[in-house]
């Protein structure tokens, strides 16, 4: 029997990219999915091995290993896009390695750092929860403050003849309208990420 060696990556549990599976690459040869709170082991040759993840055209850094027989590695994997960044999406997905990380399993914790609710912690909570944290207060409030911002802006450095009374009211409406927005906005996300979860 040949000896061999193994690779196991742990994919975190996170509300952001919960809906997606990632592709497990080793040496540019596609191997199988890993879904959210998900462990995969994948049993390879000793020697050489380069491990990168992706979905879409995002990808992450790439990883290379040089293992002994019998030599097991763990590695831990997920989305870049935690706390204050996930606000900023949009403008990550111009970069196409900003969005998923992989790294060497922490040896000295048992179980992966959590930087961010669960998708399950979430989901026990309730779609209200959902609703108000990810689409109103999480989506709604920032878009609406990035947007009146600008236009903010563009009516005071241009040839606009507004008073600022005037462009603190169209701040607050903007605000306002985005929040309300975030309703409908939440209530989808809640929706496709439990559909695309179930699959």
């Amino acid at each position: 029997m040949s000896e061999t060696a193994e690779i196991t990556i742990i994919r975190t549990s996170q509300f952001t990219n919960s809906a997606r599976r990632y592709d497990i690459f080793v040496n540019n040869q596609y191997k199988e999915k890993i879904a959210d709170d998900e462990e995969k082991s994948m049993v390879v040759a000793p020697g050489k091995q380069k491990v990168h993840l992706q979905f879409g055209r995002a990808k992450s850094k790439a990883i290379e290993l040089d293992l002994s027989p019998q030599e097991k590695v763990r590695l831990l994997c997920g989305s870049k896009l935690t706390g204050a960044k996930a606000w900023l999406a949009l403008f990550y997905m111009f970069s196409t390695d900003k969005l998923i990380f992989l790294v060497t399993y922490p040896e000295e914790t048992g179980a992966p750092v959590k930087t961010e609710e669960t998708w399950k912690e979430i989901k026990e909570k309730g779609i209200k929860y959902f609703i108000l944290r990810y689409g109103i207060l999480g989506w709604g409030l920032p878009t609406g403050l990035i947007l009146s911002i600008l236009l903010s802006l563009i009516n005071i450095f241009g040839d606009t003849d507004i008073s600022i009374g005037e462009i603190s009211i169209n701040m607050l409406m903007s605000i306002g309208i985005f929040m309300l927005l975030g309703i409908p906005y939440g209530f989808l996300m809640w929706s496709e990420t439990n559909k695309h979860i179930d699959e």
